[in-house]
């Protein structure tokens, strides 16, 4: 197994995404691959941005709408170059997690605060919807994907903002002997799971500690 880690700038636009999708694929090839991702540039800044303003009752939407239209643009270029990718069905998630967020300021709006859990639950929506994008692009080459869960199997302790990851525990929840050998394994940076089964934030370069993290877990080669 390799484990693979791209930061923002090689997600940040359609091309630069299939780029890094493309690297994935040829790691792959060669054996067995993960791929830990971040969110697209500028994505996580909005998203911080969005809980902040909220919380001092300002305006969000410049900030809502510059972030879902980075998303657009990726799943329109990707769908351009290979029309089997699922645009209907990206775009769906991308509302739906958009309209999530949506709900969230109203009531960050209502309690002039966010707490640390909601805000948490803001700031990482950039990964989450990275993987959603990249595993579409692999099904649109024909392959399967085993997705790993960080909020349900990387077991982390601390706060919700900067948690650290319990490797013993972690590996047994990946369990890397059950995922099978021709699936291409993705996994969010940046988040794990608290004892409550809580989603945490891993921290500044919470991406590549993840990263290092499944590695760890997977017993990879390389990463």
């Amino acid at each position: 197994m390799r484990v693979l880690k791209f930061g923002g700038t090689s997600l940040a636009n359609p091309e630069r995404f299939s780029q890094a999708a493309k690297l994935i694929e040829r790691a792959h090839l060669e054996e067995q691959a993960a791929g830990v991702l971040s969110a697209p540039a500028k994505i996580t800044n909005h998203l911080v941005a969005l809980s902040e303003k909220a919380a001092l009752n300002q305006p969000t939407d410049s900030h809502f709408n510059e972030a879902i239209d980075i998303f657009y643009n990726i799943i329109n270029g990707l769908h351009a170059e290979n029309n089997k990718f699922d645009l209907a069905g990206t775009k769906a998630l991308i509302d739906a997690e958009f309209a999530q967020i949506k709900n969230l300021l109203e009531e960050i709006r209502q309690a002039g605060k966010v707490s640390d859990a909601v805000k948490a639950t803001i700031d990482c929506r950039g990964e989450k919807l990275s993987i959603a994008m990249m595993k579409a692009w692999f099904e649109a080459r024909g392959y399967s994907v085993h997705i790993v869960d960080p909020v349900k199997q990387l077991l982390a302790k601390g706060g919700y903002l900067e948690s650290s990851v319990e490797i013993v525990e972690s590996t047994k929840r990946v369990d890397a002997a059950s995922i099978a050998k021709d699936k291409v394994v993705l996994m969010a940076g940046f988040t794990a799971g608290n004892e409550n089964g809580e989603l945490v934030l891993l921290g500044r370069n919470g991406s590549d500690y993840s990263a290092a993290c499944l590695a760890a877990c997977l017993g990879a080669s390389v990463c």
